[in-house]
């Protein structure tokens, strides 16, 4: 639980989960909302009232999560509802970088019920991804 995140008046970063072994669950992140959190990040396993939106009530400003975790359009509606956020949540996709044999490939792991791809193979592919994304977003904010 972190339902006393309202007591720390001055706390303005807060990161919960740990970003290699997601196995944290919180029932919500609805204490966030009275809080004085400018900079969170969640990388946790689950939130079990599966509200990322009540972020939009918070003093929120940079947002950074796993995005593996959202389809594109629940992380768009996301990103519309904090208007000027900052921080990995405004990325439709996670990048990760990978050396076999001296060689260097980027893969592109992209939001929930999307394949993954390839950096100079599916570049096409990324950006279109990234415009249906933007395109959401714009929807999402009207």
């Amino acid at each position: 639980s972190i339902e006393m995140i309202s007591t720390a008046p001055n706390l303005e970063t807060f990161s919960i989960g740990d970003m290699v072994w997601a196995g944290t669950e919180i029932e919500s992140l609805r204490p966030i909302i009275n809080s004085s959190v400018t900079r969170f990040s969640w990388w946790g396993k689950k939130v079990k009232d599966n509200n990322f939106l009540c972020l939009a009530q918070s003093k929120v400003k940079e947002l950074n999560v796993n995005i593996c975790q959202f389809k594109m359009d629940e992380l768009a509606q996301l990103v519309a509802a904090i208007p000027g956020v900052k921080g990995s949540v405004t990325i439709p996709y996670k990048k990760q970088r990978i050396i076999e044999g001296g060689e260097e490939t980027i893969f592109y792991y992209p939001c929930k019920g999307k394949r993954s791809l390839i950096k100079g193979k599916d570049d096409k592919k990324i950006e279109n991804y990234i415009w249906e994304f933007d395109k959401l977003v714009e929807k999402y904010r009207v």
